[in-house]
């Protein structure tokens, strides 16, 4: 019997899940709206820590590389689970980003209307620290 060369890796989220194929997300759904000039970027690195995560390279040299390609960061996720949020109109930003070894993916961000009709009112959760990006960093 004839062995099969091995496949290509998959890459994977965060979650440690496959990612969907683009024939599995590209149908529209009317309660998934993509968010103008904001996108998601998941950075290189590993969830090495019991509460954190391990950048593959300095928060420095992520922040130079998003503002260079005309971003800047809105939230920032990277200590806890390799994720910014970006605000960016730059028609190069995506490509700019995924062409460097730290970042593993950008995507747009995107809104889930989660309730039919009408939503709850919002409240806050006390529970749980409001994210405060340093001055550097807005």
């Amino acid at each position: 019997m004839a062995s099969r060369a091995p496949s290509a890796p998959a890459r994977h989220h965060l979650s440690g899940q496959r990612r969907p194929s683009a024939e599995l997300t590209s149908a529209p759904d009317p309660d998934i709206r993509l968010v103008e000039d904001r996108s998601l970027v998941t950075l290189s690195g590993t969830q090495g820590r019991p509460d954190g995560f391990d950048l593959a390279g300095s928060a420095a040299a992520v922040d130079t590389l998003v503002k260079t390609a005309g971003g800047s960061v809105i939230a920032d996720l990277s200590d806890q689970i390799g994720v910014l949020v970006v605000h960016a109109s730059s028609p190069t930003f995506t490509s700019v980003l995924e062409a460097s070894s730290l970042i593993d993916s950008v995507g747009q961000d995107f809104g889930v209307k989660m309730y039919a009709g009408d939503a709850p009112e919002p409240s806050s959760d006390p529970m749980e620290p409001l994210l405060t990006l340093p001055a550097s960093r807005r």
